[in-house]
């Protein structure tokens, strides 16, 4: 006979979300500093419009493309997380875990 498993379940206690406008000029994705697993970032961006994700500084060249399902950064401070996107008044939703 195998060994045993053990499933231990695990979640967060407590989580924020919120959504951004974003344009041109890289933003503060999030003022918390504190999160267990990251953050989920997901664009809802106007046809043919991306969305970038990178500490301050970043740009539509040296950032991180969010694709269209959007991604998991795992980070434990969220208030490092800027992004920009390639066209003014574009949608992002944030969920910090």
């Amino acid at each position: 006979m195998g060994a045993a498993v053990e499933v231990v379940k695990s979640g967060v206690k407590d989580f924020s979300h919120n959504q951004k406008t974003v344009g041109t000029t890289a933003v503060q994705l999030a003022e918390t500093n504190h999160a267990v697993y990251g953050v989920v970032i997901v664009p809802d961006l106007d046809a043919d419009e991306k969305l970038y994700v990178g500490k301050t500084g970043v740009t539509a060249s040296n950032g991180l493309l969010v694709p269209a399902g959007g991604i998991m950064v795992p980070v434990s401070d969220p208030s490092q997380l800027f992004v920009i996107a390639s066209a003014a008044d574009q949608t992002v939703t944030w969920m910090v875990l």
